[in-house]
C-alpha cells in the first residue's frame, strides 16, 4: 500500500486543489499497479457520470471523509435519451403480451425491462447496466416509491476548505473502495452502480444501492420482537414458534456475514471493520456488507518475518470489535476478522453490545491485555459456545477460518432446516447440514465476563511506516458504538 511521509503531508496542507487531485491520482495509480486483485476491465464496464448530471436529495449520513446523499434522478444528454417511438412500441407490446419492449427497442436486455430496480434487472447479467438504463431505473424508483433506491457517496466538499489532507484521504478512500467493489461479486456484498467520470477527480463519488436498514437498526427490531415473545404478552400470544423463527433469522444473518468475509479472504482482502453499522439489508431482505474504507489487500511483501502474520496498520476499526493483536499494534492476519465476527455474533445472539459498559480504556486494559471476553450463555444452540470461544481466543492459531465457521453454523441450523424454517425471505438458500456434529462443549459461564487463555506472544517491534489509507483509523473512522457511522445507507 502507498505510504507518504510526514513532510509530504505537511506540504499538501497548503496545496492547491489541482495539486491535491493530482497527488490522489498518483496514489491510486500506484496502489493499482501494486494490486493483484483490482479488475480494471470490470471497472471499465461501470457507467460513469459527471456530478452535474446527478440530481441529489437529502443528506442521509456523514462520516469523517464522506457524505451520503439520496440520488433522485440523473439528467441524461438528449443524444442518450430513449427514442420517442419507444412509447408507441411499449404500448404495442402491452397489447401483445407475448412480446417484450426490449425486443423492439434493441436494448439486448430483454428479460429485465420490467424490473423496478437495477438489482432486479441485473441479478443474472453481472450487475452492470448502461448509463441510460441506470438513469431510467433511478427515475422510475423515485416516482414509484416517493424516494430513490439509490445513493451517492461523495467526498465531503467542506474538507477542501478546512483540511486538505483529509480531503486527499477522502478521494483516495473512495477511489480505492471503488476498485475493491468493482472487483468483487458476492450476493452479500453491496454492488457499485456508477462512478465519477473521469476518476479520480475533485468530484469523486460512487453510486450505490440504497439499503433499507443497517444491522444496527435490525438488531433493535430483533430486540423488540424478542421482548414481545417474553413475559406475560408472550404467554398470551404463544411464542415458541416465533422465538424459533427469530433465532433462525439471526443465525442466517450471521452465516451470510461469515460467507461474505470468507469470500473477501479468498481474494486476499482483510475487511478490518466488521460491525453493525457496516452491514445492511436491501428492500428484498438480503444482507449486504458495505463500506470498504478500511479494507486492505494483504500482499506477500507485508509478511512479518517467516510467520503467517503481516505488518498492517494497528488500532484499525471500531474498538468494541477490534482484535487484541490489532489494538496492541502487533502484526496480524485474516483471523482478526474472525475475532470481530465473534463479537458481532455475541451481539446478534444476546441483542445487546458485547461488554456494553466498557470505555475505550477498559477495552485496552482488560480485553486487549488481560484477555477479558463476554460470557457464553447456557441457552445458546449446541455448539455455539465452543465456536465463540475459539473465534475470540487470544491465541490466533486457535481461531477457525470462515469456511469452518460456516460449517459449524450449518450444523447449528440443521434442526431448523429440517423443520423448513429457512425460506428464501432471508435472502439466501437454506444452509446445508454437515455430516459431523460438533463436540460436546464445556459448561457455560454464568458470570458477565470471562478471561481468555494465554495471550499472543509479543513479536518484535514494527519498524515500517503506517499504512496511508488507514493512518491509525482515527482521522476518518469512528471507534465508539455511540458515534454516528460513516456512510450509512439507510
Amino acid at each position: 500500500m502507498v505510504r507518504i511521509d510526514k513532510s509530504e503531508l505537511s506540504s499538501l496542507r497548503h496545496a492547491s486543489t489541482a495539486t491535491i487531485i493530482e497527488a490522489a491520482k498518483e496514489i491510486v495509480e500506484t496502489a493499482t499497479l501494486e494490486s493483484t486483485i483490482f479488475d480494471e476491465e470490470a471497472q471499465a464496464k461501470i457507467p460513469c457520470f459527471q456530478l452535474e448530471e446527478l440530481v441529489l436529495g437529502h443528506v442521509l449520513g456523514r462520516g469523517g471523509f464522506c457524505a451520503v446523499r439520496e440520488l433522485t434522478s440523473i439528467k441524461m444528454p438528449q443524444s442518450e435519451d430513449m427514442p420517442r417511438q419507444s412509447s408507441f412500441k411499449k404500448l404495442f407490446c402491452c397489447r401483445h403480451k407475448t412480446l417484450n419492449p426490449a425486443a423492439l427497442l434493441g436494448d439486448g436486455n430483454e428479460d429485465n425491462q420490467d424490473a423496478d430496480s437495477v438489482t432486479e434487472a441485473t441479478s443474472e447479467v453481472g450487475g452492470v447496466v448502461p448509463r441510460e438504463s441506470l438513469a431510467r431505473y433511478v427515475s422510475r424508483s423515485t416516482k414509484k416509491n416517493g424516494s430513490s433506491k439509490y445513493v451517492v457517496k461523495q467526498v465531503n466538499p467542506e474538507l477542501l476548505q478546512h483540511d486538505k489532507v483529509a480531503y486527499l484521504k477522502g478521494i483516495v478512500d473512495i477511489e480505492l473502495e471503488a476498485k475493491y467493489m468493482c472487483s468483487l461479486n458476492h450476493p452479500n456484498i453491496l454492488r457499485i452502480r456508477g462512478l465519477a467520470s473521469p476518476p479520480p477527480s475533485g468530484e469523486t463519488f460512487l453510486i450505490l444501492d440504497r439499503l433499507k436498514e443497517t444491522l444496527a437498526k435490525k438488531l433493535q427490531d430483533w430486540l423488540r420482537r424478542h421482548r414481545q415473545c417474553s413475559g406475560i404478552t408472550g404467554a398470551i400470544v404463544g411464542t415458541k414458534a416465533k422465538k424459533e423463527n427469530l433465532l433462525v433469522e439471526r443465525l442466517v444473518a450471521a452465516h451470510n456475514i461469515a460467507d461474505a468475509l470468507d469470500y473477501l479472504h479468498s481474494r486476499q482482502i482483510i475487511f478490518r471493520d466488521c460491525k453493525p453499522d457496516n452491514i445492511g439489508f436491501c428492500n428484498h431482505g438480503s444482507l449486504k456488507v458495505f463500506d470498504f474504507g478500511l479494507a486492505r489487500e494483504v500482499k506477500e511483501s507485508d509478511r512479518f518475518r517467516d510467520t503467517n502474520r503481516y505488518n498492517l496498520t494497528g488500532f484499525t476499526g471500531a474498538i468494541r470489535y477490534m482484535a487484541p493483536e490489532v489494538g496492541l499494534r502487533k502484526p496480524y492476519n485474516f483471523k482478526a476478522d474472525v475475532y470481530s465476527w465473534a463479537q458481532l455474533m455475541w451481539y446478534i445472539l444476546e441483542l445487546e453490545p458485547p461488554l456494553g459498559v466498557y470505555t475505550p480504556e477498559m477495552f485496552k486494559e482488560r480485553v486487549f491485555k488481560r484477555g477479558t471476553r463476554p460470557a457464553v450463555m447456557d441457552w445458546w444452540p449446541e455448539g455455539m459456545s465452543a465456536l465463540m470461544k475459539r473465534c475470540w481466543s487470544a491465541k490466533v492459531s486457535e481461531r477457525p477460518n470462515f469456511s469452518e465457521i460456516k460449517d459449524k453454523l450449518g450444523v447449528v441450523l440443521l434442526p431448523f432446516n429440517s423443520k423448513k424454517l429457512l425460506p428464501n425471505r432471508f435472502g439466501e438458500p437454506a444452509v446445508p447440514g454437515q455430516k459431523e456434529a460438533t463436540k460436546t462443549e464445556a459448561p457455560a459461564s454464568t458470570s458477565s465476563e470471562t478471561t481468555a487463555a494465554d495471550s499472543c506472544t509479543k513479536p518484535a517491534a514494527i519498524t515500517t511506516a503506517d499504512d496511508f489509507m488507514a493512518d491509525d483509523c482515527c482521522d476518518g473512522h469512528n471507534h465508539g458504538e455511540s458515534q454516528p457511522q460513516n456512510f450509512t445507507h439507510c
